[in-house]
């Protein structure tokens, strides 16, 4: 039998459901910059950087949402709040998600 190959998807918070596995894919970040003569600075205008993790990919377990938080736990077992407007997650497919997730653990 052949190996199945999977393809990652970009989720949004509606179609997110408990026991579904996801990853991060980028991480928004604000600062506002600290440069006195920066004309950003006089209006507090905050910049944003979208970055992405280093543990992008890493298999995370849904275990329930209230938008725009979501509550993951990690393979070690380690409860993770997540909030939806700072965070991109991906929808692993369902094999490799279990298999990640299961030999991480």
């Amino acid at each position: 039998m052949p190996p199945v190959i999977e393809t990652s998807r970009p989720v949004s918070a509606e179609d997110l459901s408990p026991g579904q596995f996801v990853a991060l894919s980028r991480i928004t970040y604000e600062l506002i910059p600290d440069d006195p003569d920066s004309p950003w600075r006089q209006d507090l205008i905050p910049q944003r950087i979208r970055l992405m993790p280093c543990d992008a990919g890493r298999p995370l377990k849904v275990i329930a949402i209230s938008v725009p938080f979501v509550l993951v736990r990690t393979p070690e077992g380690t409860p993770l709040t997540l909030d939806l407007r700072r965070v991109e997650l991906m929808r692993l497919g369902a094999v490799f998600g279990r298999e990640a997730y299961g030999r991480l653990r």
